[in-house]
């Protein structure tokens, strides 16, 4: 299949990075993206979002889970080759990020829990921790649906007299009640809070 590519070096790095993939998950790669995918991203070397949704095999969950790695694959060969790149296309990446958390915090919103929100989109529980994290941080999510009052006061106070204390430091001195999900919610909520308070 690497034979009939255009791009036979950039086709072996597709298929390293979904073999690597695969071993992760523990799935069979055509579970990651199918075979006539891989050689359709190498054809056409997709630098930007709307191209990558245009290539059969690779909508929905595929392109939310991967989209951003690909995109930042597919952008390096092409500056590598000196090959032209479409005006706006080393944001593509960071568009694709956005997408995939936007879904996740609309899902948030529809009321799924952060396990459901998981198990829907096959992704990680920190994955989806993260884009959660994000919306706190740009005061969209108030963080009272995601942690307890009693808690977000309690994880405010120790950072507030140990504003040096590295993560793992914070959650040994919390205990085994608190979670590292509850403590990252809560410093993204004091990023944005110290913010607007300078």
């Amino acid at each position: 299949m690497a034979a009939t590519s255009s791009h036979p070096a950039f086709f072996n790095t597709l298929s390293t990075w979904r073999l690597k993939k695969s071993k992760a998950q523990q799935v069979p790669v055509s579970k990651i993206i199918p075979q006539k995918t891989l050689s359709e991203i190498a054809e056409k070397l997709p630098a930007k979002l709307i191209q990558l949704k245009a290539i059969k095999g690779l909508g929905g969950k595929k392109l939310q889970q991967y989209g951003k790695e690909i995109l930042e694959m597919t952008i390096a060969y092409r500056k590598e080759k000196g090959m032209e790149l479409p005006v706006g296309a080393e944001k593509e990446p960071a568009k694709a990020m956005l997408d995939s958390k936007n879904i996740s915090f609309n899902l948030f919103k529809s009321g799924k829990t952060v396990d459901e929100i998981a198990r829907e989109r096959e992704m990680a529980l920190s994955t989806i921790e993260g884009h959660l994290a994000h919306f706190v941080g740009t005061g969209e999510l108030e963080i009272k649906h995601l942690v307890a009052p009693e808690k977000q006061k309690t994880i405010v106070e120790l950072v507030g007299k140990n504003p040096n204390l590295s993560f793992g430091k914070l959650k040994a001195a919390l205990g085994e009640s608190y979670t590292y999900s509850e403590i990252r919610y809560v410093l993204k909520y004091l990023e944005v809070t110290n913010q607007s308070a300078k």
